[in-house]
């Protein structure tokens, strides 16, 4: 439950934070814009963990490289729609209606 009250918290001061606009685009926007977020930090675990295996056994039984490059993948996919989708979200509203 305190989990659950804080998510929601967390919510509603990112849209305050963000000056939520209620954009069915710009939800899609935050939305990838966190997933990017995401997949980046998984990215560099990924390289790091990669890097450690030398030093630790435990870690030689996993395909590091293929985790980097699927993630690599994930996120320029991800990326690409973001900036995509950017210029519908943050061009000015008078540069939206002359298109």
């Amino acid at each position: 439950m305190i989990k659950q009250a804080g998510g929601w918290l967390v919510e509603k001061f990112a849209r305050v934070k963000l000056g939520h606009t209620g954009s069915t685009n710009f939800e899609m926007f935050e939305s990838l814009e966190l997933l990017a977020l995401g997949i980046h930090g998984k990215l560099i675990l990924w390289k790091v963990l990669h890097a450690a295996s030398g030093l630790d056994s435990r870690l030689r039984q996993f395909d590091f490289e293929e985790l980097v490059s699927r993630a690599q993948q994930q996120y320029d996919k991800v990326e690409n729609h973001r900036l995509n989708l950017a210029e519908t979200v943050l061009s000015s509203p008078a540069e939206n209606e002359s298109h």
